[in-house]
């Protein structure tokens, strides 16, 4: 359970950490079959804590420091396992993220969208494999270079997600 309802669940360093910790839990027991994962609030995740970003001494330390913990290491091989259910904002990373599980389901009012190129960045949560992966190349450049959101009917027409639930 995302569980930062009131910063909408923006995924800050405390976070990150804990969802690898979590994630890895998931990727090395075997006797685990199924993991869901839910944020608590009006929003799965707006993505990353913005209010962090730039705090890394350098910018090479802190490249290597979020490849050593990033959640999307342990999703990559063993997304299978997980059911991401969206709801409210998914957004950035939350979305990177999600788009690695196994089965993906968002409420109707579920809207999606990656940010990150208006910022001058680049997804950096997975979001380059994991979003193609879904929706191929193309559709993944769109998002990126857009920045638009999607409601949960077109993630769902494009693959980006397998089903609406209330």
């Amino acid at each position: 359970m995302l569980n930062r309802p009131a910063a909408r669940n923006e995924i800050d360093v405390t976070m990150r950490d804990a969802l690898f910790e979590a994630f890895t839990v998931g990727a090395v027991d075997d006797g685990i079959e199924r993991i869901h994962v839910r944020g608590l609030g009006d929003s799965f995740s707006i993505g990353g804590a913005l209010s962090e970003f730039g705090h890394v001494k350098s910018g090479v330390s802190g490249h290597f420091i979020r490849t050593e913990r990033l959640p999307a290491r342990m999703l990559a091989d063993h997304g299978a396992k997980y059911h991401f259910h969206l709801h409210g904002a998914c957004v950035g990373a939350g979305l990177e993220i999600a788009a690695f599980g196994g089965t993906v389901t968002a409420t109707p009012s579920t809207f999606l969208r990656l940010p990150e190129t208006n910022m001058g960045l680049i997804p950096g949560a997975g979001g380059c494999v994991s979003i193609t992966r879904r929706i191929g190349r193309q559709g993944a450049a769109w998002m990126m270079m857009t920045g638009a959101r999607i409601s949960a009917r077109t993630a769902l027409r494009w693959g980006l997600i397998d089903g609406i639930e209330d």
